[in-house]
């Protein structure tokens, strides 16, 4: 990448190929100005102390730096004293992670770590580790029985009872609360508690009984 860079006319402003050594696997912390476009140190990621420098003329060129070039970085680090321009940067490049005024610090905390689109799926550290690596899967349960099934207004045609049974119907929809995650046995004491009215408004308007299961699956490389 050095080399190439080089070769290209980029300014070196310390550190260069001659101060690295391949043979020891050694790299010179580098610094690149003027890089020419299209070369690898402003295309791809670059593990290594290297750290190429361009020159915008204000905040929204750099911005619009950053969205042209192809991908989505794995951080953003802005180094700036003014809160709105950092809210700028935010809301206007996407990135998997972002620092103001440090680098890689992220990555040491408490915070979930990964990429976003080309740099990465899902997160890292702690409990979104688990997340990334397990599926919630949504699971419905309603039973077999005509007290859920409302009277039949679930049902087309909606003309039933008079041509009421479609307004009866959105008029239950509105009146019963969201459907709560209930394990089986809760769901039939309260039924027994409260009576068979309230156990339908418990299932909700579709008369389900709704949990989540959290399934692992493994991905390989």
């Amino acid at each position: 990448m050095i080399v190439e860079a080089e070769k290209g006319g980029a300014q070196v402003l310390c550190g260069g190929s001659a101060k690295c050594d391949p043979t020891n696997k050694y790299i010179a912390p580098t610094v690149i100005a003027k890089a020419p476009k299209g070369s690898r140190v402003l295309t791809e990621e670059i593990f290594g102390p290297i750290l190429v420098i361009r020159e915008v003329d204000d905040m929204s060129q750099a911005i619009q730096t950053v969205n042209d070039m192809e991908g989505t970085p794995l951080a953003i680090y802005i180094f700036t004293s003014n809160k709105a321009v950092c809210d700028k940067v935010l809301d206007r490049c996407p990135s998997g992670g972002a620092i103001r005024n440090d680098v890689l610090l992220h990555f040491a905390a408490n915070l979930p770590f990964g990429g976003l689109g080309t740099s990465g799926y899902g997160n890292a550290h702690s409990d979104w580790s688990w997340r990334t690596f397990t599926h919630e899967r949504a699971f419905m349960f309603k039973p077999c029985h005509p007290a859920f099934e409302f009277g039949d207004i679930r049902y087309a045609p909606y003309a039933k009872y008079g041509g009421n049974s479609g307004k009866a119907f959105i008029a239950l929809i509105k009146l019963l609360p969201n459907i709560p995650v209930l394990n089986t046995r809760l769901i039939w004491t309260s039924i027994g508690m409260v009576g068979v009215g309230y156990g339908m408004a418990a299932f909700g308007p579709a008369g389900v009984r709704v949990s989540l299961r959290r399934e692992s699956y493994h991905t390989s490389v």
